[in-house]
């Protein structure tokens, strides 16, 4: 009897330890999904937020937490797009109304090779967040502010140095 008695303890205590940690998971799994969202919702109140007056600010902003790949765009279409900012004296600014994380890549790091030994778990942990924003608008031939939703696909990575935007656009 008393066997069977510590039997069903050592079960059940193995139970509750697995339940715990499978409740562990999802709620840092949650956590990650939350602040990717978070992360990506900044990144795209900051890109759809820009004067005509100070287009040096916004570009410091969408280069702010971006990606090398995502700098570059910036850098390139940056002349072209000062240009017409400043000629249209474009005043925008941009608002999330809501995100969906689509997806978790999972290690984004490992490149398939047997021999990778140093992932910690803590990083390279990607994201796809669907952004639903809206932006309002005006120039010099539209005076009058007038506001347009936007879907905007977001790729984010969670590295050592926190949440960084690898990817932005309009969601296809």
């Amino acid at each position: 009897m008393i066997v069977v008695l510590a039997v069903l303890a050592g079960v059940f205590a193995y139970l509750y330890l697995e339940a715990d940690e499978a409740k562990s998971v999802l709620e840092n799994d949650a956590a990650q999904r939350a602040a990717a969202a978070k992360a990506a919702s900044d990144y795209t109140t900051r890109s759809l937020t820009y004067s005509y007056q100070n287009t040096d600010a916004f570009f410091a902003a969408v280069k702010e937490d971006a990606g090398e790949a995502l700098v570059k765009r910036y850098d390139e279409v940056r002349p072209t797009l000062t240009q017409i900012i400043q000629q249209a004296q474009v005043q925008a600014s941009g608002r999330v109304l809501a995100t969906s994380v689509t997806g978790d890549t999972g290690d984004t790091g490992d490149t398939g090779d047997t021999g990778d030994t140093g992932d910690t778990g803590d990083t390279d942990e990607e994201y796809t967040v669907m952004v639903f924003a809206s932006q309002k608008t005006q120039n010099v031939q539209n005076p009058q502010p007038s506001e347009l939703p936007t879907l905007l696909k977001v790729v984010v990575t969670k590295t050592a140095q926190g949440w960084q935007i690898q990817d932005y656009g309009p969601a296809e």
